[in-house]
């Protein structure tokens, strides 16, 4: 599912105010859900020329007046893309929304939407080297030179791609994510640049583009792996396509608040251990430390539904290794009837950003600007955890960002249904130079 962030600012007009939350916030007919099956419907009819590809990202401002309806649509950032204009279109032909109420009266409000042409899924959607798994690593045995400079200084490890898998299984925006030096990163790129097209992945019967995190590893020797057994450690763990990011989305999504848990309003975590098997395939999950109250149930099955990982391994073996995870209770929300807020309003986070936010001196010096996207939970008391970037942009930015979020006072926590909640919240954090 495509997550969708609003973003909210306060423009006063001359003819009447526009608010940047409210009482009862409005809502696309039928929810997040519905809001993003609408806009893969609207996309899905673009074809995207490869030349465009970076130019099809945009945030639209949109107005919502008193009746739900769209009165302006504008992007923010205009880059003069052909697709500019068609992002606007799919905004301003929505539905209208149930319009948004302070003191139960109708109000205006904006916000902003992202319209992603480009779409790349995260999502382990079986694209696959030509001929599977054991193709790709005699590929590997065949092509992969070891550099003598990192031979002669006994370098050894894994040298960790990024490359886009297009819809025509061609590989596209292949860069070093982790590296090794020594020759390594090179010659990892060097063989990803000369593999053949993949087989492109596909979600609900449409091809798509896929970016993945691939390895590439250089070992001086061999050790003995039994793969029977199961490790509570390897040389590389076992992670989830997309990594925590991708991980937390899943939970978002697919935990659900027990009615019997939410009844007594029971609040705590479930400890799970699980296996991640040799295929990536999760295995014996069971509850170390329990809640109760339906929790632990929910926890082991939407943990034993997970999708495949990206699965463990020693000396470029894979075993079976088992890991531990922590589900909270509740799970946080991504909407509430009334959303957090910084202490103050909207206007006193500006100037606590404004305040406490200092400029990476790496970031000035090789004019990095942009914004950084933090996601983080404001819990029932206001407080802010599991804070984490979600999209950055370098230059000492992304560590300045999450310094201002784990510094900033406590938030009045969300409220649903006549409750506190928890509330997951995106906020970005802009860097611009002037």
């Amino acid at each position: 599912m495509t997550s969708f962030v609003l973003l909210f600012s306060i423009v006063v007009f001359s003819q009447s105010k526009i608010y940047m939350t409210a009482d009862k916030m409005h809502m696309f007919l039928g929810g997040i859900d519905a809001l993003d099956k609408y806009m893969e419907e609207q996309i899905s009819k673009f074809e995207i020329e490869d030349s465009l590809r970076d130019a099809t990202s945009f945030t639209v401002y949109v107005t919502f007046e008193k009746d739900g309806s769209i009165s302006k649509a504008v992007c923010f950032d205009s880059t003069g893309s052909p697709y500019e204009k068609e992002a606007i279109t799919i905004i301003k032909n929505m539905p209208n929304w149930t319009p948004a109420e302070i003191d139960n009266e109708p109000v205006r409000i904006m916000i902003s939407l992202p319209v992603h042409f480009n779409y790349v899924s995260l999502q382990n959607t079986d694209a696959e080297f030509p001929g599977g798994e054991e193709a790709l690593i005699q590929f590997l045995k065949d092509n992969l030179n070891y550099p003598p400079k990192a031979k002669k200084k006994e370098i050894q490890g894994r040298v960790f791609v990024n490359f886009i898998i297009e819809t025509d299984g061609s590989i596209t925006n292949k860069q070093i994510l982790r590296g090794i030096g020594y020759g390594c990163d090179e010659e990892a790129l060097r063989v990803v640049n000369e593999m053949p097209p993949w087989i492109p992945g596909m979600i609900k019967s449409r091809k798509v583009r896929v970016k993945t995190t691939f390895p590439v590893s250089f070992k001086l020797q061999q050790a003995y792996v039994d793969i029977h057994e199961t490790y509570l450690e390897a040389d590389y763990m076992p992670y989830m396509y997309g990594g925590q990011v991708e991980l937390d989305n899943y939970l978002l999504k697919n935990l659900t608040y027990p009615p019997q848990a939410e009844k007594e309003d029971i609040s705590g975590t479930v400890g799970l251990t699980f296996v991640i098997e040799r295929d990536g395939v999760v295995s014996k999950v069971f509850v170390e430390d329990s809640l109760g109250y339906g929790c632990d149930e929910e926890a082991v099955r939407v943990v034993s539904n997970m999708p495949p990982w990206i699965p463990g391994s020693i000396s470029d073996v894979p075993v079976r290794v088992m890991l531990s995870m922590a589900i909270d209770f509740p799970p946080p929300l991504s909407y509430a009837d009334k959303m957090p807020e910084f202490p103050g309003g909207a206007n006193e986070l500006i100037n606590y950003l404004a305040r406490n936010l200092n400029y990476p001196i790496e970031a000035k010096e090789n004019g990095i600007q942009g914004k950084v996207w933090i996601d983080f939970i404001v819990e029932k008391d206001g407080t802010i955890t599991h804070i984490k970037v979600t999209s950055g942009i370098g230059g000492g930015c992304d560590q300045e960002a999450l310094r201002v979020i784990n510094n900033m006072p406590k938030w009045t926590p969300g409220i649903h249904n006549g409750k506190t909640v928890r509330v997951l919240y995106n906020l970005p954090i802009n860097f611009l130079l002037q």
